[in-house]
């Protein structure tokens, strides 16, 4: 906890579900000395919010409408580096983890996990460590060794973040209709990021996307 003589934690919550906003917000704020001064769901109320209220923290979502929470991060750390940012998503780890560490996130957690993990996570970033678990710490050391910055050449990297994440199912071999029960989407609309995967990709049919998917799978060493 901190002190309760120190000057209040403030903390900005960025998603684009309302329900979720208002969940995050009711949990952080039954920690002592916490308080949620702004909340965003898009590129323009994610600065605005921090130009008025400049939080100390940043719970961002991965997928916001009409931009991409790795890449927002990536500005905000650039704009404002004293503001510490913890990625909480329903992403796997293993497909974005270690990108939005690498493009200035100080912590990742999972939406499915404990909700006590993203309290512990924003925990750890006030005392100016990252918030990160043993696999995350893993794969950011991975990405420094390879040199990677969060902006690969590697085809994959056309990919969107809703495009990639349906390229890992593929890869893990689960059908459209799965994927699109898993994410709350239509078929037609996992099939529309198939198709776009494949045009990116230059894959001509559905085999060959398959085959790519998991030689990808294989050689990432990506097993969940």
């Amino acid at each position: 906890m901190q002190d309760t003589c120190t000057e209040p934690l403030k903390i900005m919550i960025v998603d684009d579900h309302t329900v979720v906003r208002y969940g995050i917000s009711r949990l952080l704020e039954r920690e002592e000395n916490w308080t949620i001064v702004a909340e965003a769901w898009d590129y323009e109320t994610t600065f605005s919010g921090i130009e008025e209220h400049m939080p100390d923290v940043v719970i961002m979502d991965v997928t916001l409408n009409q931009t991409d929470g790795l890449h927002l991060t990536r500005k905000i750390r650039l704009r404002y580096p004293q503001i510490q940012v913890v990625i909480y998503t329903m992403h796997d780890e293993a497909v974005f983890g270690g990108k939005a560490l690498l493009l200035g996130a100080h912590g990742y957690v999972m939406k499915d996990s404990d909700p006590t993990h993203l309290i512990d996570a924003v925990h750890d970033v006030t005392k100016t460590t990252h918030g990160l678990n043993d696999n995350m710490s893993r794969l950011l050391l991975e990405g420094l060794a390879s040199g990677d910055d969060g902006y690969s050449d590697s085809p994959i990297e056309k990919l969107s973040d809703r495009e990639r994440e349906v390229f890992h199912q593929l890869a893990l071999g689960l059908s459209t209709r799965q994927i699109a029960k898993k994410f709350g989407r239509s078929i037609k609309t996992i099939e529309t990021h198939r198709e776009r995967i494949k045009g990116k990709l230059d894959i001509r049919s559905a085999s060959e996307l398959l085959v790519c998917a998991s030689r990808w799978l294989s050689r990432e060493g990506r097993n969940n």
